[in-house]
């Protein structure tokens, strides 16, 4: 009983480091407002957005 006790928790902790080590969602750095009038930055805001908020 106690082997099989250990056996379920390594089996947990293996399934857990596997769900953490997800592929990263890929973002595209978007920004908003006009970020390239004449060299001025009016009103701009660089975010990380995920591909898939896209339009």
């Amino acid at each position: 009983m106690r082997l099989f006790g250990l056996l379920l928790l390594s089996v947990m902790l293996l399934t857990a480091c596997a769900s953490k080590k997800e592929k990263p969602q890929e973002t595209k750095v978007v920004h908003t407002g006009d970020c390239s009038a004449s060299g001025k930055i009016v009103n701009c805001q660089w975010q990380s957005v995920p591909n898939s908020n896209m339009h």
